[in-house]
């Protein structure tokens, strides 16, 4: 009995430890580049500079970032999860439903002069295939699917290569150029990242 709950308490430290090594390391992160890794409603990955943040509040379990200029971002992550990856440094609580960043909180609680907004960066998630075959095609503008095919040195079959590409295709990362035989594939954004 002592065994088992020595294990379970084991299992639970390695657990939190790991999940404090996370949050730190986001909480790094975040420093270090400025900005704020979202998740948003339509599966994508947003990028919010921490300098046009000016709130972050949560109605009715949706989180919605307030950004200079009025402009408001829907994410999925919940404002207790805000809390743990953005440093303490950069905000103070309003309340128990909003965090108000310091560089913001005199226009916040004066609500005008805002100042101007920064672009958001939409961020595509890929597979590290997909992030592989991305390179190819920025790399050799207008290659077609043998290429890619022959690039990989056959470790894959066509078909899966094609799939990826089609992904690709939909998340608008690539686009076909050309007629369906002799035409290849072309970069659209660069606002891209692996998973991996």
């Amino acid at each position: 009995m002592i065994s088992l709950f020595f294990a379970w308490f084991l299992v639970f430290r390695l657990y939190t430890l790991q999940k404090d090594a996370f949050r730190a390391k986001q909480r790094a992160s975040v420093m270090e580049h400025q900005s704020v890794q979202f998740s948003t409603p339509d599966q994508k990955e947003i990028s919010i500079p921490i300098d046009i943040m000016v709130f972050i509040q949560e109605v009715d379990h949706i989180t919605q970032v307030h950004c200079t200029q009025n402009n408001i971002v829907t994410v999925l992550e919940p404002l207790s999860h805000c809390k743990k990856m953005i440093p303490t440094t950069l905000w103070t609580s309003e309340g128990s439903d909003k965090m108000v960043f310091h560089k913001h909180l005199s226009e916040f609680l004066q609500t005008q002069n805002k100042p101007e907004v920064r672009e958001i960066k939409y961020i595509t998630l890929l597979s590290e295939r997909q992030f592989r075959i991305f390179e190819i095609i920025h790399q050799n503008p207008g290659c077609n699917t043998t290429f890619l095919y022959e690039s990989f040195r056959r470790k894959v079959t066509q078909r899966t290569i094609e799939r990826d590409l089609e992904d690709m295709r939909e998340k608008n990362v690539i686009s076909h150029v050309g007629d369906k035989k002799t035409g290849g594939y072309e970069i659209c954004t660069l606002n891209v990242i692996s998973k991996e």
